[in-house]
């Protein structure tokens, strides 16, 4: 039964894993809610002599509900009343054939290496573009404007954005230790983006300004937004945002496996 009644037949989820005996609990031909809940105790599979379940894995109580010419694995009036790596015991409400579910970790999918090289690779050619346009704004006298500022600090921004993600994202070992690392490189990637949001807003007021005084005699492309103003609304806008939504929300920043 463990082999055929997979977690596939949980609301086609075919990432679950069954990780019980499936066990079918009557009183005669009674299926029918009981006055009282009952309580069954599911030990883990064992795969080589080694649980399947591991620390901080989610478990879900199942029974398998008839429902006509198609039956699935459901949850109505089942819940788990207690879980740890070697058995894990659920609460009913009826009689049915029970189970219990694993829902696999991130690290445990299977990578698609393929994609994850391309993806390097597109970032990394990213950083080689961004690093070309920001020594050309910096280092071509012959462009210093207003546009120009603008065009530096948003491929500054998205430079440093691509940069610690590569070298970010695949750190995700399970330590107490990388717990605020964790929580920095998130914080720290929310607010370069918004900044580079930021920036681009920016350029789209600047061209406005631009437009407006088409028509206005001797119009300098130096006009517009102060430098000073710029950057206070480049870099102090998504600080602020950044701030707040610490503040508010600071668990959502990292995850349990970062």
């Amino acid at each position: 039964m463990e082999s055929v009644l997979d977690g596939s037949f949980y609301k086609n989820q075919p990432s679950l894993k069954l990780n019980s005996q499936v066990v079918t609990v009557t009183i005669g031909k009674n299926h029918h809610k009981l006055s009282e809940p009952v309580h069954l105790t599911f030990h883990h599979n064992e795969v080589g002599g080694q649980r399947l379940m591991k620390a901080n894995q989610e478990v879900i109580c199942v029974y398998w509900k008839y429902e006509g010419k198609e039956s699935s694995w459901s949850t109505e009036g089942c819940r788990e009343l207690h879980s740890n790596q070697t058995h894990t015991v659920c609460s009913c409400d009826h009689l049915s054939s029970f189970a219990v579910l694993m829902a696999l970790d991130e690290s445990q999918m299977q990578e698609n290496v393929a994609l994850t090289v391309i993806n390097h690779i597109a970032v990394i050619a990213s950083l080689v573009c961004l690093s070309l346009a920001i020594f050309t704004f910096v280092f071509c006298c012959s462009i210093q404007k207003a546009n120009t500022t603008i065009h530096l600090h948003l491929s500054v921004c998205l430079f440093l954005a691509h940069f610690l993600f590569l070298v970010g994202v695949s750190r995700t070992e399970k330590k107490a230790s990388h717990c605020l690392n964790c929580r920095v490189v998130a914080g720290l990637l929310h607010y370069l983006f918004i900044a580079s949001f930021a920036w681009m807003c920016l350029e789209g007021v600047q061209l406005y300004l631009l437009v407006r005084n088409l028509k206005v005699v001797k119009y300098s492309s130096r006009q517009g937004l102060r430098r000073r103003y710029l950057l206070l609304a480049g870099y102090g806008s998504p600080a602020l945002i950044v701030a707040v939504s610490a503040g508010v929300f600071p668990e959502g920043y990292g995850t349990n496996t970062l």
